[in-house]
């Protein structure tokens, strides 16, 4: 991609591939950043519950006493 110019406005000037390939590209890092994101929260949580599940275990008593 060519280096992007500044409009006396402040808007960029950009041709339809350049715009397609800066928009697709920004896209990408958000999604990816988002993904990330919701992995973690997903690993974070299902390591709670084994955490929550183990600490279940290792305080019930065994059946008769």
């Amino acid at each position: 991609m060519r280096e992007l110019q500044v409009l006396g406005n402040g808007h960029l000037e950009l041709d339809f591939a350049d715009w397609k390939e800066f928009f697709e590209t920004e896209m990408v890092e958000q999604l990816r950043s988002q993904l990330k994101a919701m992995i973690e929260q997903a690993l974070e949580a299902e390591r709670d519950y084994y955490l929550h599940w183990m600490g279940s275990l290792v305080g019930a008593k065994p059946d008769g006493l």
